[in-house]
């Protein structure tokens, strides 16, 4: 049980760190592909925005991924034991 659960979290993590590592990734390129155009111009509006879109997008899944990784991988306080007598033992 101790192996399965160590393998559990290094793959969780491993997932959680390929999406930052992704989504950094993705907003250094726009960010420079955006300094080759005029700041004034639309398609320099759009680079920020796209760029706000992946650090948006990659926070969001970044914190998902933690809090789906702590919930499955934390012991529950509650035991859920069906208890005798209501037909489902």
């Amino acid at each position: 049980m101790a192996v399965q659960s160590f393998c559990e979290v290094a793959v969780l993590l491993l997932i959680v760190a390929a999406f930052v590592v992704a989504g950094v990734l993705c907003a250094r390129l726009i960010s420079s592909r955006s300094r080759t155009v005029d700041a004034a111009s639309p398609e320099a509006a759009v680079g920020r925005a796209l760029q706000l879109q992946v650090v948006v997008t990659t926070s969001f899944v970044f914190v998902a991924s933690l809090d789906d990784s702590a919930v499955s991988t934390l012991p529950l306080p509650i035991s859920f034991k069906i208890l005798p007598g209501h037909g489902l033992e």
